[in-house]
């Protein structure tokens, strides 16, 4: 079990670092753990998020709960609940985010629709 945590940890980190160095990509980063309901429920939600803005948009999933491996992402954005979610720009800059549990996955969802809405109609490319 710790083995599989820490290579998903690995994966997160290198598709993270992936993201990051693609210029002209944003990236949406969900915050989530392994025991949370709702973050599995968001799953699909994000799933589609993934496929839908393929052309633009990478979605990277990480556990904030895994042993400290994201502590200085959960400190420099102010992660203190899950599910949340952070967007960044095609530069690395956070230009949006939903911190703290939502009331339900059709709040979440909500939230991460409007960011995601917000971003590609401010990227002229994808409109």
């Amino acid at each position: 079990e710790r083995s599989r945590r820490t290579d998903a940890a690995r994966a997160a980190r290198r598709a993270l670092a992936a993201s990051l160095a693609d210029a002209g990509r944003h990236t949406l980063i969900a915050f989530s753990a392994r025991d949370c309901a709702l973050c599995a429920a968001m799953q699909p939600t994000l799933a589609g998020v993934a496929e839908k803005e393929a052309a633009w948009l990478d979605v990277v999933s990480v556990d904030a709960d895994d042993g400290g491996a994201w502590a200085p992402e959960t400190l420099h954005y102010d992660i203190q609940a899950v599910p949340s979610y952070i967007l960044l720009d095609d530069k690395g800059r956070a230009v949006a985010g939903a911190r703290g549990r939502p009331a339900d996955a059709g709040a979440a969802a909500a939230a991460v629709d409007f960011m995601v809405a917000a971003a590609r109609g401010a990227n002229k490319r994808y409109r």
